[in-house]
């Protein structure tokens, strides 16, 4: 294990060529009729805020599949959808806080940019 910046996160991996992996979300809509302009700069669209539960596993060979040693987590997510420059590419902004079974919970942000 390595630590990751100055926040000491640890990286895990869970290398193998077998894996399960499902997610339960459940989604409120905050926001889905009102625009919210961020100056020329992005639209707003839609804000959500949902709890999450996932769990999941690796394995190396199909022989070795058990399911008493799932990975899980779950926590609370606060996502912000729109687009950007006049339109042209969507975005997903998310803020989070997540509760690992390996760790104590964490703030996560994810951001994705459709091109």
């Amino acid at each position: 294990m390595s630590d990751i910046g100055l926040i000491n996160w640890k990286r895990t991996s869970f290398p193998g060529s077998y894996k399960l992996f499902s997610r339960l979300n459940l989604d409120f809509p905050i926001s889905t009729k009102e625009n919210y302009y961020i100056g020329n700069l992005a639209l707003i669209s839609e804000v959500r805020q949902g709890i999450f539960l996932s769990a999941g596993n690796t394995w190396d060979d199909f022989s070795e599949l058990e399911f008493t040693d799932f990975k899980y987590e779950g926590g609370l997510e606060l996502r912000l959808s729109g687009n950007t420059l006049g339109g042209l590419f969507p975005f997903d902004l998310t803020f989070g806080y997540a509760y690992h079974g390996q760790d104590t919970g964490r703030p996560f942000v994810s951001f994705s940019l459709s091109i």
